[in-house]
């Protein structure tokens, strides 16, 4: 299997994201516009101002420094898993790194901590998750969600450590 950034996972992590929160945005405007018929011109503006600046501020703003972070590190780069032979291959630019299974430490896998703890994602930004996979002879390699959200798939389960924060996974290292 080869894994890249495709167009799947930028539906899935920043394009659907990004459009479900301007349709929520949209329909917060509506409601405000409407419900303010008694409101004079500048309380409404003001009041539309903070909240548009809030939801920028939750919403917005981190969903796309999560999706830049995330893309910057696995741009141009390939991970390649060959599950028959237990070989796996990362390459990125001038960068190839080959290891097969006996050669991985362990797998750190830093998430939000409401994924962490298994409860309901309420922001989108708290969906992104890297993975770290730290081989024996010193070597590190990130294999972002937009890369391949199913790595677990192809490792054993006790290989993974799985590591909570709330913003530090927004720049994998």
């Amino acid at each position: 299997m080869v894994c890249k950034i495709s167009r799947a996972s930028r539906l899935k992590y920043f394009i659907v994201p990004m459009i479900v929160q301007l349709i929520l945005t949209l329909i917060i405007v509506v409601i405000l516009f409407f419900a303010s018929e008694n409101v004079d011109s500048v309380r409404f503006v003001k009041g539309w101002v903070s909240i548009l600046s809030y939801i920028m501020l939750l919403l917005y703003i981190p969903l796309i420094i999560f999706y830049y972070n995330y893309s910057k590190i696995n741009k141009g780069a390939t991970f390649i898993i060959d599950s028959s032979q237990e070989i796996y291959e990362y390459q990125k630019e001038n960068e190839r790194i080959l290891f097969k299974r006996q050669d991985i430490d362990k797998i750190e896998v830093h998430v939000s901590i409401p994924s962490y703890h298994n409860r309901i994602i309420w922001l989108f930004w708290q969906d992104f998750f890297y993975s770290s996979i730290q081989l024996k002879n010193g070597k590190n390699v990130i294999i972002t969600c937009l890369m391949c959200d199913n790595l677990i798939d192809y490792f054993d389960e006790d290989m993974f450590v799985r590591k909570k924060s709330f913003i530090s996974h927004c720049v994998p290292k």
